[in-house]
């Protein structure tokens, strides 16, 4: 019987939540009820470009993504510009330390011919 009893005398102990009683008549307010409605939780941006570049608002109200390497602005409304200009702006960014390097230029090897060391052939 000893557990029991200590089991109903923690539980007559617990804290018992504060409970709110709502009139059911009383309605929010119209103009309250469309304020919450217009607030929104920022998106976060889902772009992996937006780690090199800030968006900056201009004095017409208009934003840009301004690069952190070089500070060229560029379009980035969501609805009409998008990323891609930005995307190949850094491939061709000549102050971006993440720069791909694309090395499309081949090299020329000259092997000489056994004997005579001042003629040879030229291969990539």
């Amino acid at each position: 019987m000893g557990d029991t009893d200590d089991i109903v005398a923690n539980q007559v102990n617990a804290p018992v939540p504060e409970v709110i009683e709502v009139d059911k008549d009383e309605q929010p307010n119209e103009a309250q009820a469309e304020e919450e409605s217009k607030k929104r939780k920022p998106i976060a941006p889902r772009s992996d470009m937006w780690d090199s570049f800030t968006k900056v608002k201009l004095e017409n109200g208009e934003y840009r993504g301004k690069c952190k390497y070089c500070s060229k602005l560029f379009r980035c409304d969501t609805k009409t510009n998008g990323t891609s200009s930005m995307k190949a702006h850094l491939k061709v960014c000549k102050k971006n330390p993440n720069k791909p390097v694309i090395d499309n230029q081949g090299t020329l090897q000259l092997q000489p011919c056994p004997g005579n060391s001042s003629v040879g052939t030229v291969s990539t």
